[in-house]
């Protein structure tokens, strides 16, 4: 949700809402550049590449990590390949966790 007149207060965080940075808003208003903002996002594509790269930043828990594959493969974990296999710098160079083997230890 969008605090607009008022945040909660949440142990730990810290909340704002949109009176607080931009003074008084209609809601239908805020309603209406919200959805315009979300159209133009989802009607620019976004390259393949770019979507493995914010995922992995974002949420990739094996990213940065020592990872060993069922099949014996191993390495730094540095984020999915594009045919959906986990890329690997490993010490004889980079390599790929191809889809269908599994991810053992990390």
């Amino acid at each position: 949700g969008i605090n607009v007149a008022a945040a909660p207060a949440l142990a730990g965080r810290q909340t704002t809402c949109v009176e607080a940075l931009a003074g008084t808003v209609a809601r239908e208003a805020l309603l209406l550049e919200l959805v315009r903002a979300l159209d133009a996002v989802l009607r620019r594509p976004l390259p393949p590449e770019r979507v493995r790269a914010d995922w992995s930043a974002q949420v990739d828990a094996l990213l940065g990590r020592p990872v060993r594959s069922a099949a014996g493969l191993s390495g730094v974990g540095q984020g999915l390949a594009a045919d959906g296999g986990y890329r690997l710098a490993g010490r004889d160079g980079a390599c790929i966790v191809p889809p269908g083997d599994t991810i053992v230890e990390w």
